[in-house]
């Protein structure tokens, strides 16, 4: 996952990597625009006419933020240059 700063909230990249990815061929990758609605919580959707999604940024004891988001708890790395 990549999120980055959109017009309207912020942008999320999702891409399969690993075995996953293998299996699955070459996909392109999902982008959804995280919108805001309080504080470190956004809601997210694919497509107008599916639900939305919680997204939420959190801090942990001792170190390290991560992303909240479909069933999953993603790490932050920053981006390698």
């Amino acid at each position: 996952m990549t999120v980055e700063p959109a017009d309207d909230g912020l942008q999320l990249t999702m891409r399969s990597t690993g075995a996953l990815a293998a299996s699955m061929g070459d996909q392109e990758p999902t982008r959804v625009t995280m919108r805001r609605v309080e504080g470190d919580t956004f809601v997210v959707r694919e497509k107008p006419d599916e639900p939305w999604t919680s997204a939420v940024f959190y801090d942990v004891p001792g170190g390290g933020r991560y992303l909240h988001f479909g069933v999953r708890a993603t790490p932050r790395v920053e981006a390698s240059s």
